[in-house]
């Protein structure tokens, strides 16, 4: 118990030197500055002084130093053991070395065991928070550097050792990583000889964001490539009258399938992520959009064995007559459309027919769209046999709920009822509309 005792006062000894010994390894490295061309190591200089009743040692020790993140109990950071320091009048001089992550800027206390030759045990000498330099103060966390330098940096970071590694990481829990501002320049300035000027990475918000009241919220220019994204994304500002928009002087160039193995596609979407327009790397086209074309009822012709029809073009329509009475004809209306639209083959999704009957008792039997097949015949697209038999002008619309691709060519078919003859009873058939879907 006595030798015990007798070493806790050395410790306290020792602790009460602490400050003073890490201030003096400091004031070292300060006098004699490094090379920048070698980057400085995680060792840094501790002297101290251990005493023992109240006097001097003259001994030799080993000293075993740890690293926590508590002035009791917490975690330990690191550990650094010297074995055989020589202590000369009190004092002592190590080099203690806890890694790359022991100092992050949290606060950290010593805690340190000795055992001289001719004490044979150690004694733990407890343990005495490390505080920082003035200076060192400036790089803590929530520290401000500020500065006048107007022909250079405020703090400059350079690392030359290639590879993937950085001059600067910066990680962020929930906030911004990194977040610059500048009153009449540039907010970010960075630059790359040989890889990334600025790679910006998030797992829940902006990888980079970057705002200008005057200027560009983003510049990029880089030999390769002025703007990488790896499965990236680019938005405007999330508000309802926010715009995008794309400047050029020359031309606007999208390359697809850069690297050659799959087949890429340019894809718009609209508010409900459905695609809208999707152009493939082969040139195919395809949009949502319906298409329409307009087909003029002045090409109608009637059926071969329809001798009986009288056509009278009215500019605007067709009217159609007949010289016997009670009798149903059809007349056919070729249609001349793409069944490939820029690389899409098009289906058709509907039929639109205006027409207008002289007496309700002769009228419209049946409207039907037929597509011819190359071998000969047909097979019918749209078919109904609703009567439209109206005295006034009227329009009408069939709808496929399971739109056929147009593989040949198209007319319509237009079937009439004609209780009577000449003008009393004739059918006059104005815009016919065909609307082409690609989905």
């Amino acid at each position: 118990m006595k030798r015990k005792q007798f070493l806790l006062v050395g410790a306290l000894i020792l602790v009460s030197m602490l400050v003073s010994g890490i201030a003096l390894a400091q004031d070292s490295r300060q006098q004699s500055p490094p090379d920048f061309a070698e980057a400085l190591t995680t060792v840094f200089a501790y002297q101290g002084r251990l005493d023992k009743d109240s006097s001097p040692v003259n001994d030799v020790c080993d000293m075993n130093f740890r690293l926590y993140d508590a002035a009791s109990m917490g975690t330990e950071v690191g550990s650094d053991f010297h074995a055989g320091v020589p202590v000369a009048d009190g004092l002592f001089s190590v080099n203690l070395d806890f890694g790359v992550d022991a100092f992050t800027g949290d606060r950290r206390w010593l805690e340190i065991k000795v055992d001289c030759e001719e004490d044979g045990s150690f004694a733990d000498l407890g343990r005495q928070e490390l505080t920082a330099t003035p200076y060192a103060l400036s790089l803590r966390p929530g520290a401000v550097i500020s500065g006048t330098n107007a022909s250079g940096a405020i703090l400059h970071v350079e690392n030359t050792g290639g590879g993937i590694s950085s001059a600067v990481y910066v990680k962020s829990g929930s906030g911004y990583a990194v977040q610059a501002w500048s009153q009449d320049n540039v907010g970010v300035y960075a630059n790359s000889e040989s890889d990334y000027g600025v790679d910006g990475r998030s797992t829940d918000s902006y990888g980079v964001h970057g705002e200008s009241k005057t200027s560009y919220g983003v510049y990029a220019a880089g030999a390769g490539g002025d703007l990488g994204l790896y499965n990236g994304s680019v938005y405007a500002v999330r508000e309802s009258d926010s715009d995008m928009m794309l400047y050029s002087n020359d031309n606007v160039d999208v390359y697809l399938d850069d690297d050659g193995n799959s087949t890429a596609q340019f894809r718009i979407f609209n508010g409900v992520s459905t695609p809208v327009f999707t152009a493939t790397e082969t040139g195919a086209i395809q949009s949502i959009t319906d298409t329409q074309i307009a087909v003029s009822p002045l090409k109608m012709v009637g059926r071969y064995d329809a001798g009986n029809l009288e056509f009278r073009p009215q500019g605007y329509s067709m009217e159609v007559r007949t010289s016997s009475a009670s009798v149903t004809s059809s007349a056919y209306v070729p249609v001349d459309l793409p069944s490939v639209l820029f690389g899409t083959r098009v289906k058709l999704k509907s039929i639109r027919v205006c027409y207008q009957c002289s007496n309700s008792a002769s009228y419209i039997s049946s409207t039907r769209v037929g597509r011819a097949y190359d071998s000969g015949g047909y097979n019918e697209l749209i078919t109904d046999t609703t009567d439209r038999d109206s005295t006034t002008w009227d329009c009408y619309t069939i709808t496929d709920t399971t739109p056929a691709e147009i593989q040949g060519s198209l007319f319509v078919i237009v079937s009439m009822y004609f209780a009577g003859t000449g003008s009393p009873h004739s059918i006059q058939i104005g815009n016919i509309t065909l609307t082409l879907t690609e989905q």
